[in-house]
């Protein structure tokens, strides 16, 4: 717990000299009270809640922490039932994001919600919030420089399960070629329920690995009406493999009625197993499925 308190202050004294240029502070606090009851035994215990939050946000930085304790208050102590894991430390960070004002670079943590590095073929609006007892910020890395693009990325900086990275080239207006890449360094092969500090445990791991290419060409770019066609390969794991195409129709009429209405057609062909975008807002469920 004492480290915890030292790596909050820490953040908070980093972050603090901004404040002078422009930067907002959001603070809030407050305080509940919990009663657990057992139906058997009647043994009652009581808990006293401690809620706190803290913004920041500047033209460069985002910051944000959410700190959750509990003091139980028959054994005069803070619950750490939950707080004895090695990455249970930044568990409070909500996001931590410089971004200088020339857009070129974006780098920091940051709790992923629906993460889709390159053109989603391998990840897909990934979610780092399904542990919900676990839940870290991931790492983001955005580099902008002409007409390439860089991201890279993990779900969490501890125990990650899922890093990808993605770099994509714009060589005239529309077009697209990507590249992505991706890894789950554990993914189980062999999971019988055991838990380690309330987290699965598997019983044997391996490397799952994943690569696509992929490009989208422009055939119609209008005011209202775009079309687009493509195709992607992909390789998942030793074994599994798709190829596909697909044509994107895209109807613009946010000048005239505010609404936009896309439709995308395409086919996969799938061998051995392969799914499109298999890294997706379930897969840290499914992985233990």
């Amino acid at each position: 717990m004492r480290d915890y308190v030292l790596f909050t202050a820490l953040l908070a004294a980093l972050l603090l000299p901004q404040a002078a240029i422009g930067g907002i502070w959001n603070l809030n606090a407050g305080l509940a009270t919990e009663r657990q009851t057992d139906r058997d035994s009647e043994e009652i215990w009581d808990s006293i809640n401690l809620l706190a939050a803290a913004t920041y946000t500047s033209p460069d930085w985002k910051f944000a922490l959410d700190l959750q304790l509990k003091w139980e208050t028959q054994e005069r102590e803070f619950d750490s039932d939950i707080w004895s894991r090695k990455g249970d430390f930044l568990r409070p960070v909500k996001a931590l994001l410089y971004s200088p004002m020339d857009g070129s670079f974006s780098a920091g943590l940051e709790v992923l919600e629906s993460w889709t590095p390159g053109a989603g073929y391998l990840v897909r609006e990934l979610s780092g919030s399904a542990e919900v007892d676990y839940v870290l910020p991931g790492i983001l890395v955005k580099l902008e420089s002409g007409s390439l693009k860089l991201e890279l990325g993990a779900d969490r900086p501890v125990d990650p399960t899922v890093q990808a990275a993605a770099l994509m080239w714009e060589p005239w207006r529309k077009a697209e070629l990507v590249i992505e890449s991706v890894v789950d360094p554990e993914a189980p092969e062999v999971f019988t329920g055991n838990f380690d500090g309330g987290r699965p445990k598997a019983d044997v791991t391996s490397r799952l690995t994943g690569t696509a290419v992929s490009f989208a060409l422009p055939i119609h770019d209008g005011r209202v009406l775009d079309i687009k066609a493509g195709g992607h390969a992909a390789m998942l794991g030793d074994d599994a493999s798709g190829l596909g195409w697909e044509v994107k129709v895209t109807l613009d009429m946010s000048s005239y009625y505010l609404n936009r209405l896309s439709l995308n057609v395409g086919s996969v062909d799938c061998r051995n197993g392969y799914v499109p975008s298999w890294f997706d807002a379930v897969y840290p469920v499914q992985r233990w499925g």
